[in-house]
């Protein structure tokens, strides 16, 4: 059906031959990319401390890194209340009913000293110096 003769038959020998050579030699390349950069002496720096046992605070440190606090909302239309900090990063976003008051939890970081109210075209700043947010929105 084919004609094929030896000629045909070493080319395809050798090029079958070449593209072993040429696969072998880009798994070679590969797997030498691979190896892991081998660091010298790093001077690590050192705080004198080996344990968190050791480690010394001011008493008056706050570990925390976020704030929660209580929001009592009352408005007088229903609409979409949105808290957001002064990068207006949002924080809390709610569908409020008209004369309802409502209570929400309402956590931030600790470095907002405010917030920003915005209840339809009002923006109202609240600042942040007790626990418990009481609002009146008309």
């Amino acid at each position: 059906m084919f004609n094929v003769n030896n000629q045909t038959i070493k080319y395809l020998n050798r090029m079958k031959n070449i593209l072993v050579l040429i696969a072998a030699s880009i798994l070679v390349l590969f797997l030498a990319s691979c190896q892991k950069d081998h660091q010298t002496d790093i001077d690590e720096p050192t705080l004198g401390v080996e344990s968190m046992d050791e480690l010394e605070t001011n008493p008056g440190f706050q570990w925390k890194t976020e704030q929660t606090y209580t929001l009592n909302v009352e408005v007088f239309t229903r609409g979409m209340l949105e808290v957001v900090g002064e990068n207006d990063a949002a924080y809390l976003k709610v569908k409020l009913m008209k004369r309802t008051p409502q209570s929400f939890k309402l956590t931030v970081p600790t470095y907002e000293n405010s917030v920003k109210l915005k209840f339809k075209d009002q923006v109202k700043t609240v600042s942040l110096d007790s626990d418990v947010i009481d609002q009146k929105i008309f």
